[in-house]
């Protein structure tokens, strides 16, 4: 009898687990926050040839603030003063367009620039720039920015 028990204990406790068939969804990582740039690796090249590069790490705290509105801005240590500057953006897959206005930090234009985004977790972006002058195909700016929240 006890092992007439123990067998009918086993088979209920064994199909008694059943695996869960709708696990929770995981929610989408969004851009939407301040992202602290903790690097900046920038290329120039001219005919394909390397012709500067330069690597900045996170001096004097500059960052990237995405809106959920589709505005934000960017704070640059690349000069005295910092510029912080506004722009709208949207993404589409995995490319941000950003439109830059005409401000106070750059009175005489405004601009557009695209970015991939190739690395997006829940703490790090990673964004490429690759731009080619439209008047000067021979050249190129590839710039890699590291952000972390």
């Amino acid at each position: 009898m006890d092992k007439l028990l123990l067998i009918v204990f086993a088979v209920v406790f064994l199909f008694g687990c059943s695996k869960n068939n709708n696990p929770l969804p995981k929610t989408p990582v969004t851009i939407v926050d301040r992202w602290l740039i903790t690097a900046d690796t920038s290329h120039q090249y001219i005919n394909g040839v390397v012709n500067s590069t330069y690597v900045l790490a996170g001096i004097n705290s500059p960052y990237y603030q995405f809106n959920a509105d589709g505005t934000g801005t960017v704070k640059n240590n690349i000069s005295e003063p910092d510029q912080i500057l506004n722009f709208t953006y949207t993404i589409s897959n995995n490319k941000i367009t950003f439109t830059f206005p005409i401000q106070a930090a750059q009175p005489t234009y405004s601009y557009q620039a695209s970015a991939i985004i190739q690395k997006l977790t829940a703490h790090t972006m990673i964004i490429l720039f690759d731009e080619v002058e439209p008047d000067n195909t021979s050249y190129e700016f590839k710039e890699d920015v590291y952000m972390s929240r």
